[in-house]
């Protein structure tokens, strides 16, 4: 997929790419082909005209179209812009926008301590700023806000009722958990392993069941769907609690 990417740039647009650098799943070395998106942070040289971007979008129909299994995913930014500063270009579900500077030090902090460079320069010359508290405080904030909305509004409650959300929300604020207390990032597979060893046995059965999803491994540990979600909704619930305690106490 890479090289067939990085093949085309060039060629059809001359002096753009700067630098290419593989986030996420793959750079946490956990990638999951049944739920991983293959994350990107490219650097470019100028910002990208019209006639530009409407090229990059059909190098990547092009690319989706011969690995139809792999969703490539990221952002195109300016050198100057790494950490997150002015609207950037985001490939998102098929789509290539302006998108509005947001927060985002998980994707900073992944790129600088695990990025995969396959293009440009070393990581420890990029111009970002990793530091652990800014994590743990945008993360409190995700966890109280973002994760929070997972446990209260009717239609993120109704995608708790399927397997897919059961493994997004029990592992995600796993992921949170981990965060805020180790100060680092693991991916959702390796935070239940976490969770397992670090709460008390009443959540174990929701995060086994997470993991089995995630795996698709084993038979469904819950008979009842809503049963699963009420117990999903209860082990978010407990994360922020002891995760804000956590936090308090310090």
């Amino acid at each position: 997929m890479f090289e067939c990417y990085l093949s085309q740039m060039d060629p059809r647009l001359p002096d753009f790419l700067s630098s290419f650098y593989v986030v996420g799943s793959i750079a946490l070395d956990e990638f999951n082909p049944h739920f991983s998106d293959v994350d990107f942070v490219a650097v470019i040289r100028r910002p990208a005209q019209k006639d530009e971007m409407q090229t990059l979008w059909k190098i990547h129909a092009e690319v989706e179209q011969q690995y139809p299994r792999w969703k490539l995913e990221g952002m195109y930014l300016l050198e100057s812009q790494l950490g997150g500063t002015g609207p950037f270009l985001v490939y998102h579900d098929g789509l290539l926008k302006t998108h509005p500077p947001e927060p985002d030090p998980v994707t900073w902090w992944i790129l600088k301590n695990h990025g995969i460079p396959l293009l440009g320069s070393d990581l420890h010359d990029l111009p970002i700023n990793g530091d652990t508290n800014v994590l743990v405080a945008w993360t409190q904030e995700n966890l109280n806000t973002y994760w929070k909305g997972w446990t209260r509004k009717p239609g993120r409650l109704l995608v708790l009722l399927t397997d897919w959300g059961i493994q997004w929300a029990a592992l995600g604020v796993a992921r949170q958990f981990y965060t805020i207390r180790e100060k680092g990032i693991i991916p959702k597979r390796r935070a239940g392993d976490y969770a397992l060893s670090a709460v008390p046995e009443r959540w174990h059965r929701i995060i086994h069941e997470a993991i089995r999803i995630r795996t698709k491994s084993g038979a469904p540990l819950y008979r009842s769907r809503l049963a699963r979600m009420i117990a999903v909704v209860k082990f978010m619930k407990y994360i922020m609690r002891v995760s804000n305690d956590n936090l308090k106490g310090k």
